[in-house]
């Protein structure tokens, strides 16, 4: 997660910097004002998307660990010296956390604070009570839609002989071959009550981080 705020808070600044022809100043930054609610959607997206290629062999190691034991170094030395670098080996499951991260990160650092400034400012909401509306849609949508993404990841990263789970796309064959399409969504109450109480924890910390740095910003001049 704090990959994907670094992540996606460079990009903000760049895309407005670069592709707009404006310089954000330091409140602009800390408030999010400036983008539209397509821009910061999508500006999120791709930071989330980049992020992938840290979390994945994070979570790949976690997985081997949780399942075979070992500390982390000798687990990852293991990864690579048996399977490689690459989509075999440290990078399996990339492709889908890719997907996954990036819709994640959309709707944490795109559609919940966009949504939560529309609660506020043209619905009369409170902060406190658009947030927790907010962290729900932002929440609940980013759960749904990249379940199925996080669920053949986590087979992929589970099976590195590639036993039952080969590429991407065989993955997903064989899922939907046990259960239909609802076999992409096991699992996803639990996941979704993850992400909306981790979303609406990250927002508010994000509105209390962004009132502090405004209020730094201001008391340097």
């Amino acid at each position: 997660m704090g990959v994907q705020f670094g992540l996606t808070g460079a990009l903000q600044r760049a895309y407005m910097g670069i592709l707009l022809g404006k310089a954000l100043g330091g409140n602009e930054i800390a408030s999010g004002k400036g983008l539209s609610f397509r821009d910061e959607v999508a500006v999120a997206t791709a930071g989330g998307m980049l992020s992938a290629f840290f979390s994945s062999p994070m979570e790949l190691i976690m997985i081997q660990q949780q399942l075979s034991g070992g500390s982390i170094p000798t687990v990852a030395s293991r990864i690579v010296r048996t399977y490689g670098m690459l989509n075999s080996g440290l990078w399996r499951g990339l492709m889908p956390c890719v997907m996954r991260d990036g819709i994640y990160t959309a709707g944490l650092l795109g559609v919940t604070p966009a949504t939560q400034r529309i609660f506020m400012e043209q619905y009369g909401q409170s902060e406190q009570a658009a947030g927790v509306y907010a962290s729900l849609v932002g929440g609940l949508g980013c759960a749904f839609f990249s379940h199925p993404f996080d669920l053949v990841k986590t087979c992929m990263q589970g099976d590195l002989e590639r036993a039952r789970y080969g590429s991407a796309s065989s993955a997903i064959r064989q899922l939907y071959a046990t259960a239909g399409l609802g076999r992409f969504f096991h699992g996803l109450m639990w996941r979704s009550l993850n992400i909306v109480g981790t979303i609406y924890i990250a927002n508010g910390v994000r509105v209390h981080a962004s009132r502090a740095i405004i209020d730094w910003n201001e008391s340097r001049k």
